[in-house]
């Protein structure tokens, strides 16, 4: 069976459209398609009974979510992945399962020893900045304007690498020390740890927070 995105069905711009062989016309109960006028031999799924993820229900799981994880998906992303294909606790499901794998990342990244990209560092009293790049010669450098990506294996910025906004003397890796605070920073990681198109979720998560000695 072979699947295409409509662009100019008039009667349904925005529903798939399939081809399949005469003996595989549509029988599945679930279902409701009805033939596709401008392509002979095509079908367009019309509608799934009990498959309520319409527009509107994809926004409003969205919504219902508490953890504050579903807003940081790509709604082109939930559309291609769910919108009248599968049902609402399968989202439900996708979001808890991408929310166990930032609590997993978290972690391993808390226990990590060293300064990684995306912790915090007070470069002054009460003045605090995100390490954006780690340097060779073990000089660091900060920002507030930069997006990170995690992982279970470590972490890496990019954006504003270099931010005028953050004045700071040259500081390297030996003159921070390792607090016991953490701090929320904003991140991004794949979903369900896969590469793809619109597939990137961003959230929070805690970073450490070190000190300029």
């Amino acid at each position: 069976m072979t699947k295409i995105r409509s662009r100019c069905l008039k009667q349904a711009p925005f529903f798939r459209i399939y081809k399949i062989s005469r003996s595989q016309e549509p029988t599945n109960p679930m279902r409701e398609d009805i033939p596709c006028h401008a392509r002979k031999g095509w079908y367009v799924l019309n509608s799934f009974k009990g498959y309520e993820m319409t527009y509107d229900a994809i926004i409003e799981t969205i919504k219902e979510d508490k953890t504050g994880l579903a807003k940081g998906y790509a709604i082109s992303f939930l559309q291609e992945k769910f919108m009248y294909l599968k049902p609402k606790e399968d989202l439900k499901n996708l979001i808890n399962s991408d929310l166990s794998l930032f609590e997993e990342i978290q972690k391993e990244l808390l226990e990590s020893s060293e300064p990684i990209e995306g912790d915090f560092v007070e470069y002054e009293k009460g003045k605090l900045a995100r390490i954006s790049r780690l340097h060779k010669d073990e000089n660091i450098q900060l920002s507030n304007k930069i997006g990170v990506f995690v992982s279970v294996y470590g972490s890496q910025a990019s954006g504003c690498t270099w931010d005028p906004e953050v004045e700071h003397e040259n500081i390297g890796i030996s003159d921070l020390v390792l607090t016991t605070k953490t701090k929320k920073g904003t991140c991004w990681t794949f979903s369900q740890n896969l590469s793809g198109r619109d597939r990137g979720i961003n959230f929070e998560i805690d970073f450490k927070i070190w000190k300029k000695e």
